[in-house]
């Protein structure tokens, strides 16, 4: 620090590191008391003040301290005037639809399904889940935005077609054909249901379109839901009687030549 910068600041009575704002401040009180226009100034000593503030105004070293702590200020008023971090947001939900097979539906199964963001996920489905249902996969829907969680995907259950069997609520429904002779008889029978082979009972005397219901043999049990039934109607498949098999015979010995249907 040069003598005239050390004299300057001792006359305005600053220490080293004051700011020129304290410099300032302290020119203006100390010249309030001997200002040439107010009572007993002394314009010696107002314009030796004068002369002390210019001379620490002048500094360089004072300039670039100024200089960084406008630059200071003007970055925490900045900082203050900020917008505030934006809130997290959810990710959307997601949406798709899996068609299962009655079988899927009585075991379970685990079948992939593809989103509409085109990924691929492979769904549990429970056993006895049926069409309708929904299942939830938590978080695996869109992204969420600002560290926000993300979605859900919600899969809808449907029900893939099927020629002889059929779904009625929670009830199954198959067909099984029999031999007349076998209806009228009675018996055991292995019919092949989503459940798989199962061996029933068939009444004695039993005729074309009866049918027997099993309990709780449909869908199984899932969450509050109760297992179906399962109901198996009976078909008779026409045999030929001893009339039709002497009736081929006849017309076979009549012309022996001739193709008999």
């Amino acid at each position: 620090m040069s003598d005239s910068l050390h004299l300057a600041r001792a006359r305005l009575g600053l220490s080293r590191g004051a700011s020129l704002d304290e410099a300032r401040a302290a020119f203006r009180r100390l010249a309030k008391r001997c200002h040439p226009d107010a009572p007993g100034g002394n314009a010696q000593a107002f314009q030796a003040l004068h002369t002390a503030f210019r001379t620490i105004a002048n500094d360089p070293a004072t300039v670039r301290a100024e200089r960084r702590r406008a630059l200071v200020s003007r970055f925490w008023k900045a900082a203050r005037k900020a917008p505030a971090s934006p809130e997290r947001e959810r990710g959307a939900d997601m949406a798709a639809v899996l068609s299962l097979s009655l079988k899927d539906m009585v075991h379970g199964a685990v079948r992939r399904v593809s989103l509409p963001d085109g990924r691929a996920l492979d769904v549990h489905c429970p056993a006895g889940c049926a069409p309708g249902t929904v299942i939830r996969l938590r978080g695996a829907g869109a992204p969420g935005r600002h560290g926000g969680e993300p979605g859900d995907v919600r899969v809808r259950i449907t029900l893939l077609a099927h020629e002889r069997n059929v779904l009625k609520g929670r009830d199954l429904h198959v067909q099984h054909w029999l031999a007349l002779n076998r209806l009228r008889n009675g018996g055991t029978a292995l019919v092949r249901t989503p459940r798989g082979l199962l061996k029933v009972r068939i009444p004695p005397l039993s005729h074309h379109g009866r049918v027997l219901r099993l309990a709780g043999q449909g869908l199984p049990a899932c969450g509050t839901r109760p297992a179906g039934h399962l109901f198996i109607t009976l078909k008779a498949r026409r045999g030929e009687s001893l009339g039709d098999a002497l009736g081929r015979f006849t017309r076979l010995w009549a012309n022996p030549l001739r193709p008999v249907a």
